[in-house]
């Protein structure tokens, strides 16, 4: 049905449009697991969520966020990074890595939806290069190395409630990359685990990802740093608003007037390049949108 379809009558702030944007998926992703025929991808949902994002700040203009997309022809439509201000005026930047649940572990066994596992979260990078090694262990030196928080996106849908608090809400879900790193890594090959379960992560440590803007804002650091699983003395990159706008290695979605259909990016980019943000090479976390958000709170009346 589309995000607007979630959205309350009034007004809407982010803090709407985020928590209306995880309903539609989870509606999206229960859709395609329970019709024959119909597949679901992160990528597409990930496109979906920008698509649905830029649509509504054209109809609310008062929103508080833009979307931009990468000009390196080799972003990845998994990587996002998103840039929010928080209430004290500082800017923090996550790298995020979108991961889809899945229903079966195996193309043989019956799906069951009262549970899922997120398959995905074991991925090598550069397999069978010399350099080959898991993809979190990627996403977190980036991350680190940048003074980013590194998070996982979780798109979900289960038909139980495990704990009297599951709903549509959690259609979009975030947890830690360092917290899962920590808990569910593979003890022989030390990449991550495929059979972590969704309840494994939604009754401990997963969050609504309408927190990141509706809630963390508004946290003591100590406290934002526990919420994301990161290390008291983690160093991270603190920007002031002007980091909201970002250089010519993003194209700004939200200021396009004219309709326009790019084959190929603007400005390409072949190799390294210090200034898109995953660096320009084939395995590196290597975002294909940036969205920078204003924290919710400030819309409401």
């Amino acid at each position: 049905m589309g995000v607007e379809h979630y959205l309350p009558n009034h007004r809407p702030t982010v803090c709407d449009v985020f928590k209306a944007a995880a309903q539609d998926t989870w509606a999206r992703v229960g859709f395609s697991r329970s019709t024959k025929g119909m597949k679901c991808h992160e990528t597409a949902l990930t496109q979906n969520l920008v698509y649905e994002m830029r649509l509504l700040k054209d109809k609310h203009n008062h929103l508080e966020y833009d979307l931009f997309e990468s000009t390196n022809e080799k972003a990845n439509g998994n990587d996002l990074l998103f840039r929010i201000l928080h209430d004290n005026g500082t800017v923090y930047t996550y790298a995020i890595q979108a991961k889809i649940i899945y229903h079966t572990i195996t193309t043989k066994k019956k799906l069951k939806l009262n549970d899922g596992w997120y398959i995905q979260l074991k991925h090598t990078v550069s397999k069978g290069k010399p350099h080959a090694e898991p993809q979190v262990d990627k996403l977190l030196r980036f991350s680190a190395d940048k003074g980013y928080i590194p998070m996982y996106l979780l798109y979900n849908y289960v038909d139980k409630d495990y704990s009297g608090t599951i709903n549509p809400s959690h259609g979009c879900t975030v947890a830690g990359a360092q917290f899962i790193k920590d808990n569910y890594t593979d003890p022989i090959d030390k990449d991550l685990r495929n059979d972590v379960k969704f309840t494994d992560l939604h009754t401990a440590f997963a969050f609504p990802w309408e927190d990141l803007v509706c809630t963390l804002p508004f946290y003591e650091k100590t406290g934002f740093l526990d919420k994301v699983g990161l290390p008291h003395d983690y160093t991270l990159k603190e920007s002031d608003i002007s980091e909201l706008i970002p250089g010519k290695a993003w194209t700004n979605l939200t200021q396009t007037s004219k309709v326009q259909e790019r084959l190929s990016p603007r400005g390409r980019v072949r190799g390294k390049n210090t200034e898109l943000e995953g660096g320009g090479y084939d395995d590196d976390f290597n975002p294909k949108y940036l969205i920078t958000l204003r924290q919710g709170r400030r819309e409401e009346h």
